[in-house]
């Protein structure tokens, strides 16, 4: 099973700010390290990151980079262009528009377009826009968004 790592779970390690998520992000962690559970996390989350203020950035960068072993996955890769058009409309990304018409905001929408092409089946968040809409994500793209508790409970961490 394959889960990306969104920028606010990678935020609660350090922060520990989410207390009701706070033991079962330690659980998926632990299935990470027993190599039960396969975590990404991508450019997003980095310029995320980037842009925090105050000391807790510190501790988020260092966790960041103590997650080596998660692999990075490329936000961009061009392998080929499928534009819908006509004379008047090109429509670039027919799945990120979708999301966008979900109420999904850009830089969400992009985690998850990140997520969907590594084929990743979950998508690790405690955001509640994403959370909120996750039976029609999980419908039109195959992969579950979901609190790090409903993930540890569902397979008995």
């Amino acid at each position: 099973m394959n889960a990306y790592l969104d920028t606010d779970i990678v935020s609660a390690i350090v922060k520990d700010n989410n207390p009701d998520e706070s033991a079962a992000i330690d659980r998926a962690l632990r299935a990470f390290n027993d190599d039960d559970l396969s975590l990404v996390t991508s450019d997003v989350t980095r310029k995320e990151i980037d842009h925090y203020k105050g000391s807790s950035k510190v501790g988020v960068e260092r966790s960041f980079r103590l997650l080596r072993r998660v692999p990075y996955v490329d936000t961009h890769k061009l392998l080929g262009i499928h534009n819908p058009g006509d004379s008047r409309t090109w429509t670039n990304s027919p799945a990120a528009r979708r999301l966008r018409d979900l109420g999904i905001g850009p830089t969400d929408a992009l985690h998850l377009m990140v997520a969907i092409k590594a084929q990743c089946d979950i998508f690790l968040t405690c955001d509640r826009a994403v959370l909120h809409r996750s039976r029609e994500i999980q419908a039109d793209f195959k992969i579950e968004p979901m609190k790090p508790s409903a993930l540890c409970e569902r397979e008995g961490w």
